[in-house]
């Protein structure tokens, strides 16, 4: 189970199982969620929101995360088992950049505990035709174009997002064709009939 955060006196860490189907319920009951900062890390490899020290890993985070010495609250969730997400949460103070340095600086500890990737932004992710999440490089993106092994309809995940409202408007997860994915996957078919 993955959860909320709540930084500030020591409080406890309080479990909600926020994933990205759920956003559409979050937005439902607090509108303000749509344009609410969030942030989209994909692993290298797949992540367990059970694992006791990822968990503890981002408690830790979670408790210390502030603006300016003001706290900050916010969610968190491992989605299909290759995306972290954080979520900052409406009703709280206004992220600064030390509240950004500080988040890189969690990532960068879980990476190393994980033994996994999160911040190299490189990475491709898609689904499968049997529906399993895959992630490949770019040079390996480009054979998979050329070979037919993905096409225009192969859904693919935009982790550049930073907005809570992207998800429930459905653009977390698309068709490939309709992604910034499709201008690379248009220059390896060029390529390969050139």
């Amino acid at each position: 189970m993955d959860g909320i955060m709540k930084n500030g006196q020591g409080e406890a860490v309080k479990p909600s199982g926020f994933a990205p189907s759920d956003i559409v319920g979050a937005l439902a009951i607090n509108p303000r969620y749509a344009q609410e900062r969030c942030w989209v890390f994909g692993s290298s490899l797949p992540l367990d929101g059970e694992d006791p020290r990822l968990r503890a890993l981002l408690a830790e985070f979670f408790a210390g995360w502030a603006s300016h010495g003001a706290p900050l609250c916010g969610r968190w969730q491992v989605w299909e088992q290759y995306f972290l997400l954080i979520i900052s949460e409406p009703d709280g103070t206004a992220l600064s950049g030390c509240s950004l340095d500080s988040m890189q600086q969690a990532i960068m500890q879980i990476e190393t505990a994980m033994g996994t990737q999160l911040l190299d932004s490189s990475r491709i992710f898609f689904r499968n035709p049997d529906g399993i999440v895959q992630m490949v490089n770019r040079s390996e993106f480009k054979v998979l174009a050329q070979t037919g092994e993905i096409d225009e309809e192969t859904p693919v995940f935009d982790t550049t997002l930073s907005r809570v409202g992207d998800f429930a408007e459905g653009k977390f997860e698309k068709p490939l064709g309709q992604s910034w994915h499709a201008q690379l996957y248009r220059n390896a078919r060029r390529q390969m009939v050139s």
